[in-house]
């Protein structure tokens, strides 16, 4: 990969006015993914010194700064105390801790990646995005959104909620990229379910989720046909991990 310029951003508006004119730019949110950019990029943003590497607690939500690292989110206590501690399991199952010291969460959650065991705890948790113009949006709706965004992430919330979760990741080794993943929530009688790396982007199981929520006591044939309204719905293909019928 060639850089032509290396630029310290001071300011928000800085990174914005930069994205704006430049067409050939990259936001370094962490640098992780550095490889799934162009190969030759003109200008380069480095967040590090604009004060978004955060993780505060406050009465409604905990609010994650676009800059903290994977195993900051890890070893955050409040947030090991949040749905089963369903965000922290799951990403202590990203690679290893050397990477999750580089990669970040606003990295992990703008780049959208098909791929990520970021992405579905956080739908599940029902997580906010808070953009410097955009202001706040659900990860959901963006996660709609077609194109790469302009915007600049500053953080993440989620919200406190007594939800219970459970995280599951298939993949050759721990230190590889899932082959399939799902996550589940539960709150009061509403259940979640979500399949990410499918291979693709997080998928909700909506049919599944509105069975099983009308379900006072589970049994085996209530689970054999939520799997079968999973499979029904949710699309899934082969990719060079695995095929579409694995």
């Amino acid at each position: 990969m060639k850089i032509n310029h290396l630029h310290q951003a001071k300011s928000f508006d800085e990174v914005l006015k930069i994205v704006k004119e430049s067409q050939n730019h990259a936001v370094i949110g962490g640098g992780a993914w550095l490889k799934r950019l162009p190969r030759k990029i003109d200008k380069a943003i480095l967040l590090d010194q604009l004060a978004l590497d955060y993780i505060k607690e406050h009465d409604a939500y905990i609010a994650v700064g676009s800059m903290t690292t994977l195993q900051s989110v890890v070893d955050a206590r409040c947030l090991q105390e949040i749905g089963s501690g369903l965000l922290s399991n799951a990403t202590a199952q990203v690679m290893g801790v050397a990477l999750r010291n580089i990669a970040t969460i606003g990295g992990s959650v703008v780049g959208r990646y098909g791929f990520s065991d970021i992405i579905p705890p956080l739908l599940a948790l029902d997580a906010k995005l808070i953009f410097h113009e955009l202001g706040e949006i659900t990860l959901e709706k963006y996660l709609q959104q077609k194109g790469k965004t302009s915007d600049l992430l500053l953080e993440v919330q989620i919200p406190k909620k007594n939800k219970i979760g459970y995280f599951k990741k298939i993949s050759n080794t721990p230190l590889d990229f899932s082959i399939l993943n799902i996550t589940i929530s539960k709150h009061d009688h509403n259940i979640c379910i979500i399949l990410g790396a499918r291979p693709g982007g997080a998928a909700f199981a909506r049919e599944a989720m509105q069975y099983l929520s009308q379900v006072d006591q589970l049994t085996k044939t209530h689970l054999k046909k939520a799997t079968q309204l999973v499979l029904d719905e949710v699309a899934f293909a082969s990719n060079t991990a695995a095929s579409q019928q694995y």
